[in-house]
């Protein structure tokens, strides 16, 4: 069974702050190869407050990330992630939305990885 548009469009608004939004205050973004998290070499979620500065509808079930994401740099190489996800806390705690990244990011030492102006999507199918 499929959820409707309008129905995503609403719950979107209310995790990603859209008009009387009620969701956490802050996502933590990660990045995960085959399900884990990365650690080690600097590796650490990035904050993202929940505001409508910071998430943009572009669709009736996408919302975009408005500002640019931007992991630590890496002082060591990192593991090839595949995926990305969304936590409440800064560390530790379950991913509350998570899917696959269209590439594997490989970062290495002395490198970041960001996300810029809507290339982070959440999505409802």
């Amino acid at each position: 069974m499929a959820i409707l548009t309008t129905h995503a469009a609403q719950i979107l608004n209310k995790e990603f702050g859209g008009t009387n939004y009620t969701a956490e205050t802050t996502w933590y973004v990660a990045l995960r190869a085959a399900g884990t998290e990365l650690t080690g070499g600097s590796y650490a979620r990035v904050a993202v407050t929940n505001n409508t500065t910071n998430w943009a509808a572009v669709a009736a079930n996408i919302k975009t990330n408005s500002t640019i994401i931007t992991f630590p740099q890496a002082t060591t190489d990192w593991a090839s992630a595949d995926e990305v996800a969304l936590f409440i806390a800064s560390s530790g705690g379950t991913a509350k939305y998570s899917g696959f990244l269209d590439t594997v990011v490989r970062v290495l030492a002395g490198q970041t990885r960001s996300f810029a102006v809507g290339d982070f999507r959440v999505k409802f199918l």
